[in-house]
Parts: structure tokens; C-alpha cells; sequence
């Protein structure tokens, strides 16, 4: 795995694992609120990755762009799910106070 994958997985997941563990409401929004814009700098970051490597030479293919769609996709779920569970984990959290 390359180094940047790591370090990419690793911010992302202590971000929303802070959030979950925030015990202020407010900054438990705005550690979730990080963590997507962190995710989504992730997914942009793929995106140029994949443009760069797609248009070397000269033209993008149905192939290549079938590529991004799939990646893109799985970045976009895994997101959503995070997010998910961490509005879930708040939620429960300010209930029991």
C-alpha cells in the first residue's frame, strides 16, 4: 500500500473516531463537518490522480471514465457510511446527557 494511502486512511478515520468522542455537541458537528471536508479533499484528490493518469495520452476512454465512475462510487459510499455512523454515535451520545 503506498504511504500516501496510508496517511490518507489514517487523518480520515481519527478525524471521524474525534468526532464520535467529542463530548460537546457543537464540536462534535463541527469535528463531523472536518471530517467530510477532509473525505471529500480525499475524493478530489483521486479525481486528479485518475485525470492525469487517463488523459497521458492525449484522450479519455469509456474505459477509463467507467474507471472513475466505479472509484468514485466506492469513495462516495464509503463516505456516506462513515458519516453516517457518526451522526448515529453524536446522536446517541446527546441523548444521554
Amino acid at each position: 500500500m503506498k504511504t500516501n494511502k496510508i496517511f490518507e486512511l489514517i487523518g480520515n478515520a481519527s478525524m471521524y473516531i474525534l468526532s464520535a468522542l467529542t463530548p460537546e455537541e457543537l464540536m462534535s458537528y463541527i469535528n463531523l463537518a472536518l471530517s467530510i471536508i477532509i473525505s471529500l479533499i480525499i475524493l478530489i484528490s483521486h479525481i486528479v490522480s485518475w485525470f492525469k493518469k487517463a488523459n497521458y495520452d492525449g484522450k479519455i476512454t469509456g474505459e477509463e471514465f467507467k474507471e472513475l465512475v466505479d472509484t468514485t462510487k466506492e469513495d462516495l459510499d464509503k463516505l456516506k457510511e462513515e458519516a453516517d455512523e457518526i451522526v448515529e454515535v453524536v446522536e446517541a451520545h446527546n441523548k444521554e446527557d
